[in-house]
């Protein structure tokens, strides 16, 4: 007896760098094209497909093909990759294979089929609902919250519509004239998002960030220079670390040998090398502590501003859905206003009518 089970629906979570991921997929390295193909056509295997009216193989749910690529350096003799978060960049590219729409009433689809159509349809009605208000506010210079939350899909890819990214889009359509609707709608589709243009930040060579992350350290990291000049930190002009280090040490001893049984210069110089070579592993030592426990801090403090950031969207969710509801409840006073009025006047018509009675 063999039990089929029903795929797990996965859950979407924000890494310390604000990127989106999906929660318990396994990332599979590969290192060649054959190796990447084959990983492809493993997931298509798992693609939910089925039979409906209009289409014998109909996707019965979206597809996503993330590639990840990291370009990282080799070590002096080439043979070994240094394993250097801050010498690493990583880039990522995403295919994104989007079911199509469906009317139920043309496709016939019933139980489990006609959920799925719900779901897809969901979905794409919200990604149109984002760039329809991503087209506003760059139309009209407006600040409307983009319902990226409302969909899986565009949550997934939040950053790529921030301008963290670039997007590209392939329509398909079908020739057909009983398809004339919806391939309208699609072309109208395609139409109104030619016209969204996102302001992408300039890319700057910051390793070990993938995208979503590049403008906001850059931020940080001017930020971080205002504050040191504001407290009388280093500057342009003034002497580096390096230099004040060096300035430290006592002056090297003599090395003007003049006489060949001199048993002492050498000596002096050695001994004078090998302290400064002390002293500097001592100071690199130090240099490291600092490093790493200036890092902790700011991962801890790049923890909790995404944590606040979390909370700061989801009150503003709230905000924005209790404005719903008291803008619904307005209206809905006003109505029940209008026909209070509308009553009370034909309250009055018939007391009148009866006064002549």
């Amino acid at each position: 007896m063999f039990i089929c089970r029903a795929p797990q629906s996965k859950n979407l979570r924000e890494d310390s760098n604000h990127n989106m991921y999906v929660s318990g997929c396994t990332e599979v390295e590969v290192k060649s094209t054959e190796e990447a193909f084959e990983v492809f056509w493993k997931g298509q295997k798992k693609r939910r497909i089925a039979n409906t009216t209009l289409n014998r193989e109909s996707s019965r749910s979206h597809s996503v093909f993330i590639i990840k690529l990291a370009q990282a350096p080799l070590d002096a003799d080439g043979d070994n990759v240094l394993q250097a978060k801050d010498q690493t960049t990583v880039s990522q590219l995403s295919l994104v294979d989007l079911a199509g729409s469906e009317r139920t009433t043309r496709t016939r689809a019933e139980g489990s089929r006609l959920r799925e159509a719900g779901n897809i349809n969901q979905s794409l009605m919200t990604l149109r609902t984002c760039i329809e208000v991503l087209r506003e506010n760059q139309m009209y210079g407006t600040n409307k919250m983009v319902p990226y939350r409302d969909s899986k899909l565009t949550h997934l890819f939040k950053n790529y519509f921030d301008g963290e990214g670039k997007v590209r889009m392939i329509v398909c359509v079908n020739p057909k004239a009983d398809d004339y609707e919806e391939t309208l709608l699609v072309m109208r589709f395609a139409e109104m998002t030619q016209e969204v243009e996102v302001a992408r930040p300039i890319d700057r060579p910051i390793c070990g960030f993938t995208p979503g992350r590049r403008y906001r350290n850059q931020a940080f990291k001017e930020e971080l220079t205002r504050k040191l000049e504001l407290r009388g930190g280093p500057i342009d002009g003034d002497p580096t670390f390096t230099e004040l280090f060096l300035q430290s040490f006592a002056p090297l001893p003599s090395v003007e040998i003049t006489d060949a049984s001199d048993e002492h210069t050498l000596p002096r110089l050695i001994e004078c090398l090998e302290q400064r070579q002390r002293a500097r592993h001592l100071a690199t030592e130090e240099v490291k502590k600092s490093v790493n426990a200036l890092r902790g801090m700011l991962q801890d403090w790049d923890n909790n501003f995404s944590v606040k950031e979390n909370y700061i969207q989801d009150q503003t969710e709230k905000m924005v859905e209790k404005d719903r509801i008291i803008n619904g409840q307005k209206s809905e006073a006003d109505r029940l206003e209008k026909k209070i009025r509308t009553l009370e006047y034909k309250i009055e018509i018939l007391q009148k009518n009866s006064k002549y009675l």
